[in-house]
């Protein structure tokens, strides 16, 4: 077992979890950030006008957990 970051993202009016497929494990916390923000940018730019606005559609955090040492690790 190793420790790793798991990367969450979820609906903020809902609650629930976003469906991406599988778990995404990274060992360092700040390649696990770098992915949570863009993912919130990505999801929660509304262009208006001449430039982006945004609003809190969707949050993702990292969050430790133990991984099996033959896990698929993404950075």
């Amino acid at each position: 077992m190793r420790l790793a970051f798991i990367l969450v993202c979820m609906q903020i009016e809902s609650g629930l979890a976003l469906p991406i497929g599988g778990d995404a494990f990274f060992l360092d916390v700040y390649r696990c950030l770098e992915f949570a923000k863009a993912i919130e940018n990505s999801a929660n730019q509304v262009w208006v006008g001449r430039q982006y606005t945004y609003e809190r559609k969707t949050g993702c955090e990292c969050q430790p957990r133990f991984a099996a040492t033959h896990t698929k690790f993404w950075d």
